[in-house]
């Protein structure tokens, strides 16, 4: 995601849309009653002729509904049009605007709370993208990691014959050259600065030594051994330590990390952790929390009183100091804070009448 342009004293701000998960990202921040604006096209009707052909044009619509669907390319936002060529009598009309990876787009809020803006400003960070590789002799899968999870991209088949084949050799080195010229295709096209290869035995040195003699940027490569190759291999991968190390900035890690401290807390000191919105909302009026878990689907409630709350909340943890996570959506870690109502905290000190919760 790309600032366009920032005008928070004018209450809007304009985005490029680059990656999948930017339009996400954009999904949680705007709300019911937000102005959006970007570019579309209208069926328009002629009179006198009858005819009627989609102009293209720039609209702003007051939004109604938002419509995302995980790992689409595509973001809808419904409502009812508040500026737009005047020739073409638009305004006040219901518009969908539909937006994908390339699309400009301005969001104007009356307000913009902290949590928001910091989404926002966190996608449009430089951060490194990782591929993972996980690679046997049967078979090769490739993943994004992304704050959603893994994004599986390739998978593909060896077909070699028996290591005692003549042919072997051969076809191995077909094998891993065709890996390799996808895997470069792949780091070009989705930006990647790091790629982890995993694998059983030497192969996914040999896989990730084609890759540096072909590729034309710079990535920093990472091994560590999986016992398989392909899609679970790519699950393996995905919870070792040099994957943990690789992605110190990714949402997720940081989230299952201090999931597993208020869990361990929670058995240990129950009264050093809080869970659910009234209870974390009294901890964070006593200033007491030192760490905020919120699942990402929260901040897309449909009860806007709860959302409002929670906002105000956030808001109120980021001014007395607290760390705040936004845990991904869909994640394992997600549907577990969600099990303790979708917000949770440790605390920096006990709040003794939580000995007391039943």
């Amino acid at each position: 995601m790309r600032v366009v342009e920032k005008r928070l004293d004018k209450g809007y701000i304009v985005l490029q849309l680059e990656t999948p998960d930017d339009l996400w990202i954009l999904y949680t921040v705007i709300e019911s009653g937000d102005i959006v604006a970007s570019k579309t096209t209208r069926e328009v009707k002629f009179e006198g002729s009858g005819e009627s052909r989609r102009i293209p044009m720039n609209i702003a619509i007051r939004v109604e509904e938002v419509e995302y669907q995980q790992f689409s390319d595509k973001l809808r936002v419904k409502g009812v049009v508040v500026e737009g060529p005047d020739e073409y009598g638009v305004i006040g009309k219901h518009h969908a605007l539909s937006m994908g990876i390339g699309s400009i787009v301005a969001l104007y809020k009356e307000k913009w709370p902290r949590v928001l803006l910091n989404r926002l400003e966190k996608a449009s960070s430089s951060r490194e993208n990782v591929l993972l590789v996980a690679i046997d002799y049967e078979e090769i899968g490739v993943a994004l990691l992304t704050n959603q999870g893994l994004q599986k991209l390739l998978e593909l088949y060896s077909h070699l014959p028996g290591k005692d084949s003549p042919s072997f050799e051969e076809e191995l080195e077909n094998y891993l050259s065709k890996a390799a010229d996808s895997i470069i295709e792949l780091v070009d096209r989705h930006g990647v600065n790091v790629v982890i290869v995993g694998g059983p035995g030497q192969l996914k040195h040999r896989i990730g030594n084609k890759v540096l003699e072909k590729i034309h940027r710079k990535v920093l490569l990472h091994y560590d051994s999986t016992s398989m190759g392909g899609y679970a291999g790519l699950l393996e991968l995905s919870k070792r330590d040099i994957v943990i190390s690789a992605l110190k900035d990714v949402e997720l890690m940081k989230a299952e990390k201090a999931f597993n401290e208020f869990t361990k807390l929670l058995q240990i000191s129950e009264s050093m952790v809080a869970y659910g919105l009234r209870e974390v909302e009294e901890a964070v009026i006593s200033s007491a929390v030192k760490t905020l878990l919120v699942s990402e689907s929260s901040l897309k409630t449909s009860n806007d009183e709860e959302r409002g709350r929670l906002l105000k909340l956030i808001e109120e943890a980021y001014a007395k100091g607290s760390e705040v996570i936004i845990v991904p959506r869909g994640s394992s870690v997600e549907a577990q804070v969600e099990s303790f109502g979708g917000v949770i905290a440790i605390l920096r000190y006990s709040l003794m009448h939580r000995e007391a919760r039943s």
